[in-house]
């Protein structure tokens, strides 16, 4: 069955370059183009479209009311997001509303075609780099958590640890027993999930944090 694609892009040299870049790898898919918001609600109303190959910023178009407009009204028809911007900031938010891809214009041909192939065959595109911005992303959040579950003393005595204070100066800074420090200690290496009261670990922690 003819695939028939929709190239949305302010910059008609865009266009033209995604399309002979298309048509080198696919010959006989039918490829239309539009350089605006109106233009393209108004081509998607005439025409059954199976992916919508749309730039993240035009001037006078908003693409996510595009996104949400396809993902409502024409479900069967897919959309990949092109863009210059730094797609970490805007990808979740588009992927929630209903994308399929989201590629970077500064890619190599081999990859916004692999995105093509991708989301035509039905499936969902996330680039290598965006993956590894997300991970990182999450792996700061989650570290973020887990000095969050300490309490306020033993955050205290955390950051003291990490400075490299001994448990006697702790237990004078603190007005506390040099016990009480250890029993503190003990349990924020515990919530900390860090094996063998691992002092380097404790600090490597604090860095990814950003709390030294």
């Amino acid at each position: 069955m003819l695939k028939r694609i929709l190239l949305v892009d302010d910059h008609a040299v865009v266009r033209s370059g995604l399309r002979l870049l298309i048509n080198s790898e696919y010959p006989q898919v039918y490829i239309d183009e539009a350089e605006n918001e109106d233009e393209c609600i108004a081509k998607i109303k005439l025409f059954s479209f199976d992916l919508v190959i749309l730039d993240l910023n035009m001037p006078d178009s908003d693409s996510l009311s595009i996104v949400k407009f396809l993902n409502q009204r024409y479900p069967h028809t897919r959309t990949l997001i092109i863009t210059m911007s730094n797609e970490e900031i805007f990808a979740l938010r588009f992927f929630q509303e209903g994308v399929k891809g989201f590629v970077n214009k500064s890619c190599n041909n081999q990859q916004i075609l692999q995105a093509i192939n991708v989301v035509l065959n039905g499936k969902t595109y996330i680039s290598d780099n965006l993956m590894r911005k997300w991970a990182e992303k999450q792996i700061e959040k989650d570290v973020k958590k887990s000095f969050d579950i300490l309490s306020q003393r033993e955050f205290q005595i955390a950051l003291d640890l990490i400075k490299g204070k001994t448990i006697q100066e702790i237990s004078v800074s603190l007005n506390i027993s040099a016990s009480t420090v250890s029993t503190y200690k003990g349990k924020i290496y515990d919530k900390l999930d860090i094996p063998n009261h691992n002092l380097s670990r404790l600090i490597e922690l604090a860095r990814e944090t950003n709390l030294i």
